[in-house]
Formats: C-alpha cells, structure tokens, sequence
C-alpha cells in the first residue's frame, strides 16, 4: 500500500479529527474501531496540487477491507 497522510473526521458523531498526518497502515488501524465506513471521511494530501482530497467511497473501502487483516509490525 502507497504511503499517503491521511486525515479521517466522522460525518455523524462530532467534528473532531480522529487522525492527523496517519499513514494508511495507521489509517487501517483507526478503523478497525469504527462501526461503519460512512461514520467517517478520509482526506489524502496532494502534494502536486498542495491540496487536500476526499477519498472515494470506493478508496475508502479499499482501505475498509485491510481491517484486521494488517501483520503487527
């Protein structure tokens, strides 16, 4: 998996950042703790743009799917 900071927020609960400047292993992590993957939203910094973008529905359940799954390291 490409190394991307990352930052999640939940959309639902309150407006407070769960994760700040996460890698996706960290990322991953986070959310093995949360109940579902719309609670939240995950934006990935663009270094070309200088820009924050919000992941895909789709990117981030790619990143759903590591759940539990990732080797402790």
């Amino acid at each position: 998996m490409e190394r991307l900071d990352r930052r999640l927020v939940p959309e639902t609960d309150s407006p407070r950042w769960l994760a700040d400047d996460a890698d996706a292993r960290a990322t991953v992590r986070l959310l093995e703790g949360v109940r579902s993957i719309v609670d939240v939203t995950i934006w990935v910094w663009q270094p070309e743009t200088e820009r924050w973008r919000m992941l895909s529905l789709e990117e981030a359940r790619a990143l759903w799917e590591y759940r539990g799954r990732l080797a402790d390291a």
